[in-house]
């Protein structure tokens, strides 16, 4: 059971992530991608402050956070929230998300290898061709052959692109601090970055009933929740386990020296 634990915590916080672009359709007309990002990494980062609080997990040395690193990792993930909401919106749930996670992994590999010259193993191909081969596969029938949505698909592409450099940015950065500093710092920065900018969009559907849920369920769970839940999966996750079972979640270990 102890072998199970980083794996059932991984496992769980992909199946939180999973329906973030479901409750951004969710949500009352009206909403934005700006927006819904904005609550999501504000709510978020404020559960795990709170946890951070409650556990003692701050760093006692703050001069040990590369903020090189932080900075790059930040920039990473507030553009792959937008792209992908945006991307959620212009072709749907299942053909954004499904884009995005299977090119996050073949991005990752570009980035890992430009900046620190590591090729992927034999389990990342196999690992990262399969989705990449299902996205012809749910897209051959008439996704591919429209001029219009082949241009839509480069909103879920670029995302995936953000979200390879954020991993490998965060892969560096838990090397000097934990992990629950890292999301902390990461997505804190999205949301203070992005809080003067929702003041000119549309914000009135967020006081509504449904509107507190859809940003309660978007913050708390699928960014306050689930990124602890991935972090503590990585830290209690072999490396050859993560190299046989990567989703494009983490690449860290998926690559030879």
């Amino acid at each position: 059971m102890h072998n199970l634990k980083g794996p059932l915590f991984l496992l769980f916080s992909c199946l939180l992530f999973s329906v973030t672009g479901t409750l951004q359709q969710l949500a009352l007309q009206g909403h934005t991608p700006v927006v819904i990002t904005e609550r999501r990494m504000l709510l978020g980062s404020l559960t795990i402050l709170l946890c951070c609080l409650c556990t003692h997990k701050f760093p006692s040395n703050w001069s040990a956070v590369p903020w090189k690193l932080m900075l790059i990792a930040v920039a990473s993930v507030l553009l792959y929230q937008l792209l992908f909401f945006y991307s959620v919106a212009e072709v749907g749930v299942a053909v954004g998300s499904v884009v995005a996670i299977a090119t996050t992994p073949l991005w990752a590999a570009v980035v890992a290898f430009i900046l620190f010259k590591k090729k992927p193993s034999k389990f990342w191909v196999y690992a990262t061709a399969l989705p990449i081969v299902g996205v012809f596969l749910i897209n051959a029938d008439g996704g591919f052959q429209s001029h219009r949505i082949d241009l839509r698909l480069l909103l879920p592409i670029a995302a995936g692109l953000c979200y390879g450099v954020e991993i490998i940015a965060v892969g560096e950065v838990v090397k000097k601090i934990n992990p629950e500093t890292t999301m902390l710092l990461e997505i804190g920065f999205v949301a203070v970055l992005l809080l003067p900018v929702t003041f000119f969009f549309p914000s009135d559907w967020i006081f509504t009933t449904r509107g507190i849920l859809v940003s309660l369920c978007l913050g708390v769970f699928t960014a306050g929740i689930a990124y602890p839940c991935f972090t503590y999966g990585i830290k209690y996750t072999s490396p050859a386990i993560l190299r046989r079972t990567s989703n494009g979640c983490y690449f860290r270990d998926s690559f030879s020296s």
